[in-house]
């Protein structure tokens, strides 16, 4: 069941998604062309960030071309330095002057900053709808109309639940990742309270800011009775920050231990599985607001959006077959990827074999 801000009774909760959905239906688009800003946090071509927009392209294409997108990446996860965005501040203003908008959409911590601090300056009364935001309190956006959105909350206790029970003899979870940027330091926050509730059974062991050369170092040491959790995107020594597939990649490469993570953009590139966010849906959900919006809906009736409970158990087969995790230890409800497919059995007589 989807969770929402601010806490509601659940029987209200079917209640303000049917109204949404309905004047999503039912009212049409305003006959003037409808403009929207369309702020990322971090650059094209990062894997989360192109998960999102495809989400929100996905649920504004059949309306196209109602509605046009004008989207701007702010590009903070490879330049975290506050110059770099007082510089871009200043260009995204001059870039903006005179564009007219009918809705923000926002996509994690650093661009929902950024367009609260515009809408108060250059859109003023304008709606905003976020997703991807990490450690979400009602307060972010108290004595602010107009403004609602879809949670980023990972599964971090349900994945390390699961990850200690595939493998019992585990007595350390080490976390790998940086802390240079806003969201990096929430997802760490995160992870940290996650184990903090798993005190006594494990014990959590943090490796911040290593350059990817040193982890290609440290890894392999690790023995038995450890699991490594990538929390975030990687540095070198040059300074470049790696992709999530790049990162992933490399940790996977070296590390003898069981490699766990919480979004989905991992999977297939070395984590076993868990339970993972979706920039997808994610995108997806806040497009969904932001539809109904333009339809003539009211922001406040459409709650913060909780997608915690509707994260999905997903795996790779390659990695469960590596540390001999059988399948059917899964959540029923679990995707697998990479599975072999499903044998097809031959039946045949003196005349040769077909396919039954």
């Amino acid at each position: 069941m989807i969770r929402v801000f601010p806490l509601v009774p659940r029987m209200l909760v079917g209640a303000f998604l049917f109204a949404a959905t309905a004047v999503s239906s039912a009212a049409p688009l305003p006959q003037k062309e409808a403009r929207v800003l369309v702020l990322h946090s971090y650059h094209a071509g990062q894997s989360w960030t192109e998960s999102v927009m495809q989400g929100i392209r996905e649920v504004f294409a059949p309306e196209s071309p109602a509605i046009r997108l004008h989207a701007e990446y702010l590009d903070t996860k490879r330049n975290p330095d506050p110059a770099y965005l007082d510089a871009f501040d200043k260009l995204l203003r001059s870039k903006l002057a005179g564009l007219s908008f009918d809705l923000i959409l926002v996509s994690d911590n650093d661009a929902l900053d950024l367009a609260l601090s515009y809408r108060d300056e250059l859109y003023p009364h304008l709606p905003i709808v976020f997703c991807g935001i990490n450690n979400f309190t009602p307060e972010m956006i108290a004595d602010r109309a107009g403004i609602t959105g879809v949670v980023e909350e990972p599964s971090y206790r349900e994945t390390l639940e699961l990850a200690l029970r595939f493998h019992p003899r585990t007595r350390e979870v080490i976390v790998v990742g940086r802390d240079d940027t806003l969201t990096e330091r929430l997802i760490l926050e995160d992870q940290a309270q996650a184990l903090r509730a798993l005190e006594g059974r494990v014990r959590a062991d943090f490796w911040i800011n290593l350059r990817a050369e040193e982890l290609q170092a440290r890894l392999p040491e690790l023995q038995d009775g450890r699991i490594v959790m990538l929390a975030t995107t990687l540095r070198n020594r040059a300074g470049r920050v790696l992709s999530y597939g790049e990162s992933c990649r490399l940790v996977r490469a070296v590390c003898p231990v069981p490699l766990y993570g919480g979004w989905d953009f991992f999977l297939g590139k070395g984590i076993v599985g868990g339970r993972l966010v979706s920039g997808l849906r994610q995108g997806r959900l806040a497009a969904e607001m932001g539809l109904n919006i333009l339809r003539g809906a009211d922001p406040t009736t459409l709650p913060v959006v909780d997608t915690e409970s509707n994260n999905a158990y997903m795996f790779d087969y390659l990695e469960l077959r590596r540390f001999a995790i059988p399948e059917s230890t899964l959540p029923d409800d679990a995707l697998v990827i990479n599975s072999p497919p499903p044998s097809i059995p031959l039946v045949g007589g003196n005349s040769g074999f077909f396919l039954a």
